[in-house]
Parts: structure tokens; C-alpha cells; sequence
């Protein structure tokens, strides 16, 4: 709302600044000379010469200015769609991943499912590369579920690299996936990426130490201690 109060009035003042640009030869004019309906064509020459010559430049420049703005408003309008489209895209793909890996875990058994949990916290246990290796062998007979829940958090994990901010949509797409699968496991495959790519900034289900932070302090402004 300050933002769009802030646009209106940058309009206001263009169109002003404008108006009192295109008035003010009429008034120096009249100020300095006078002005009626003369009976002499020649008065009427001399008016029309003096502020054909002062308008001609100032309306050219006016136009200039005109055609500055309209291209920033397209920059803008087409900034802002492409803008709009990137989001879309990257939450439709997280929705359409999330809902493929909530598919791929079905097809295990609870048993399965509690395997393959097993597995994944046993692979961040590890302490030597051979334990590591050993772990993710076995993982390999769960390696469509692996992939496809691997798919959905990428997909999350890395809309936070699109340069826009969408803590909102990765909130939402994090409350899809821990709806309609199993939370312990997706922790866990969280842990393991993290272990597996020794990446620790990975958290696609899981919220980072900088995330908490973020919101603590989102919270603290909207809702100041008095």
C-alpha cells in the first residue's frame, strides 16, 4: 500500500511539473506583453512566433519524457510477468514432484517404509567412508523412492535460489509434502542429503538455523515486544 501511495504520488507531481512547463511561457508572456485579442495581424504573429518557439522544444521534450515512462512501465510489467510465470512454474513443479514421491512412498510397506527410514539415519551414523558405502548399497533397492523424494525437496531446496522471495510458497509446498507423507522420513532423507553432498545449507523439509532466525525476526517486527 506505501508503495502504490508512493507511485500515485510520483504521477501526481510528473503531471504538475508538466502543467506549470506548459503554462508558464503563456504567463511570461502575458506578463511581459500583455494579452487581448489584438486587431493587427502582426501582434497576433509575434505571439504565435515567440511561443511556437519556446512550446516546440518543451512539448519535444515532454514527449521525450512521456516515451521514458511508458518503456519503464513495459520494463516493468514485463519484469514483473516474468517474475510471475518463474513462480508459477517452480511451485507447480514442487507440487507435481511432491505429489510423485508421495506416490513412490505408497508403494512400500510400513515395514519398508521403517527400513528404509533406518537406512537413511544410518547413513549420517557412519563414521568412515566403507560404513557409508555399505548403507547406501542397500539403499539402492529403495533407489525410485530415494530419487523421486530427492526430486521433491531439490525442487523446494532450491526455490530459494530463484532471486525472489518465496518463503510463503516453500511454507505451503513443505506443508503439502509433510500432509501426505511421512514427516520422519522426509526429515530423515533431509539428513542424509545433507551427509551424502556434504552440503550443510541443504533443508528442502526440514527448516535451517538461518530460516528459524528469518522468522524469529519476521515475528519480533510484526509483533514488537511493547
Amino acid at each position: 500500500m506505501p508503495l502504490e501511495l508512493f507511485k500515485n504520488e510520483k504521477a501526481k507531481l510528473f503531471f504538475l511539473v508538466a502543467f506549470l512547463i506548459l503554462f508558464s511561457p503563456i504567463a511570461i508572456y502575458s506578463y511581459q506583453f500583455g494579452f487581448g485579442i489584438w486587431t493587427a495581424h502582426e501582434d497576433w504573429s509575434r505571439m504565435g512566433g515567440a511561443l511556437g518557439g519556446l512550446y516546440s522544444p518543451m512539448i519535444a521534450l515532454l514527449t521525450l519524457a512521456l516515451l521514458y515512462r511508458q518503456q519503464k512501465f513495459s520494463e516493468s510489467s514485463h519484469e514483473k510477468n516474468v517474475r510471475t510465470e518463474r513462480v508459477r512454474n517452480a511451485v507447480n513443479k514442487g507440487e507435481t514432484n511432491v505429489m510423485l514421491a508421495a506416490k513412490a512412498l505408497e508403494k512400500l510397506t510400513d515395514q519398508d517404509l521403517r527400513q528404509f527410514r533406518a537406512l537413511l539415519e544410518s547413513y549420517v551414523e557412519q563414521r568412515d567412508e566403507q560404513g557409508k558405502e555399505r548403507v547406501f548399497e542397500a539403499l539402492q533397492t529403495y533407489r525410485y523412492q530415494l530419487a523421486s523424494i530427492w526430486r521433491a525437496g531439490s525442487t523446494i531446496h532450491h526455490m530459494r535460489d530463484i532471486g525472489i522471495d518465496m518463503s510463503a510458497h516453500i511454507s505451503d509446498l513443505r506443508g503439502y509434502a509433510a500432509s501426505i507423507m511421512d514427516l520422519d522420513t522426509l526429515l530423515a532423507h533431509d539428513a542424509f542429503t545433507r551427509c551424502f553432498m556434504n552440503n550443510p545449507t541443504y533443508y528442502s523439509f526440514d527448516v535451517s538455523e538461518e530460516e528459524k532466525n528469518d522468522i524469529e525476526r519476521r515475528c519480533r517486527e510484526l509483533y514488537p515486544k511493547q
